[in-house]
């Protein structure tokens, strides 16, 4: 079968910036709120699965304060087993109630990485698939998108890929219901291995309006996606350089593009150590916020970012001891305009809370996410907070079980 097309190069020059001295990071990692300020109240939490391993990767909430939680699974949740592991879908009611299950899968393996909703509460999932989701393979590994009405019915799926391993890291709808699909295309060469970060964006039905890659040297990634209300969209991830002093370090980028795809600005810092983006979010003052990580020793700190519309850094702290593998894997605005990070310290998963200009405002360990302290969370529009992710408990039939909690916050 004839391969897509690669994707297009943009021909936009990436800005390099100072990175920040390992003094001044290390000045950040205590930081102590002025006041403390109410920590956020357990609603409830549900352990769903299979008698098998289930994984929670991902969270989204809708206008009505709905949860979609999405995973990956080696058991039965929505429907039948269809061999090796499958993505998964469950909504959950703002009361925990269980509304629907969905199990997108192949003959093959599949896992689900991110997941939207749209203002119209059509539930949106990504992820990659060894299989053919659509009736079509185009390699060995491909990105999926598949798009749900908000009764759990199949609007549409998508497949796309190169005869490598192509990846969909994350998704975001802006207020017109575009959907925007981030990940990394294979484009290795006879004799190395490469890849680029893409983005893809979706009318409403489905059709493709246009599809772009990051120009950056080496192996690049997108791995998180945010819109603002004029339909900008914001990607941050990572590229790993290919020559000089730094071969193999890996730094973080930050792009915003405009509705037609255009690239208004690339920002790319370069420090000699591995450091990683995760995601992405953008309050509605327009001020854009990136977490990730960030090595200074033997072991990476998490990171939280603040920068401007135009890519100015306003702010950043760090969070970590420096002696385990420290991190924050998902961001998200709350009500009340605050920060809200996801991620790992000291092996254990942490919810915490910074104001618009940095301060730490309460911090939380959320019990029985005990895969690696991985974590991600989502808020909605009425001061509650959803995070999601994996645990070692039996209190359902499998092995790891997903787990979703709900959380108001005052």
């Amino acid at each position: 079968m004839t391969n897509p097309p690669r994707l297009p190069f943009l021909n936009s020059g990436v800005r390099r910036v100072l990175s920040f001295s390992a003094g001044a990071i290390l000045a950040m990692f205590s930081l102590t709120p002025a006041h403390a300020d109410p920590a956020p109240t357990l609603l409830w939490e549900r352990f769903p699965g299979s008698v098998d391993y289930d994984f929670g990767e991902a969270v989204a909430t809708d206008t009505t304060g709905n949860i979609l939680l999405g995973g990956q699974t080696w058991g039965s949740i929505g429907r039948r087993d269809n061999h090796g592991a499958d993505a998964f879908v469950i909504k959950f009611s703002p009361h925990g109630g269980i509304l629907w299950r969905r199990q997108p899968g192949s003959a093959l393996s599949e896992r689900l990485r991110g997941i939207a909703t749209d203002p119209a509460d059509n539930v949106v999932a990504v992820g990659e698939t060894g299989g053919a989701i659509t009736g079509t393979s185009h390699g060995r590994t491909d990105g999926f998108v598949v798009k749900y009405a908000a009764d759990g019915a199949v609007r549409w799926k998508r497949q796309f890929g190169t005869k490598f391993d192509d990846f969909a890291f994350a998704v975001a709808a802006d207020t017109a219901g575009n959907i925007i699909v981030v990940g990394q295309v294979d484009v290795r060469g006879p004799c190395c291995e490469t890849g680029d970060a893409f983005v893809i964006k979706y009318a409403p039905d489905g059709a493709e309006q246009w599809r772009r890659s990051f120009d950056l040297s080496g192996l690049d990634e997108a791995t998180g996606v945010a819109t603002d209300d004029a339909g900008d969209i914001f990607v941050a991830g990572n590229t790993a350089s290919s020559e000089g002093p730094d071969y193999g370090a890996e730094d973080t980028f930050l792009a915003r593009l405009s509705p037609d795809g255009t690239v208004r600005w690339i920002e790319q810092q370069e420090t000699a150590s591995d450091d990683g983006a995760m995601g992405v979010a953008v309050d509605g003052m327009g001020r854009i916020f990136v977490v990730g990580s960030q090595h200074l020793a033997t072991y990476p700190q998490g990171l939280v970012a603040a920068f401007s519309g135009d890519a100015t850094e306003l702010w950043r702290r760090a969070f970590g001891s420096g002696l385990s593998y420290d991190g924050a894997y998902s961001v998200a605005i709350d009500a009340g305009g605050h920060v809200l990070l996801s991620g790992s310290e000291a092996g254990k998963s942490i919810v915490a809370s910074y104001s618009r200009e940095g301060a730490l405002r309460w911090k939380i360990l959320p019990e029985r996410f005990d895969r690696g302290g991985y974590a991600f969370l989502t808020a909605d529009g009425t001061g509650h907070i959803a995070v999601v992710g994996t645990a070692d408990v039996r209190v359902a039939a499998g092995h790891w079980n997903a787990h979703v909690a709900r959380y108001e916050v005052d």
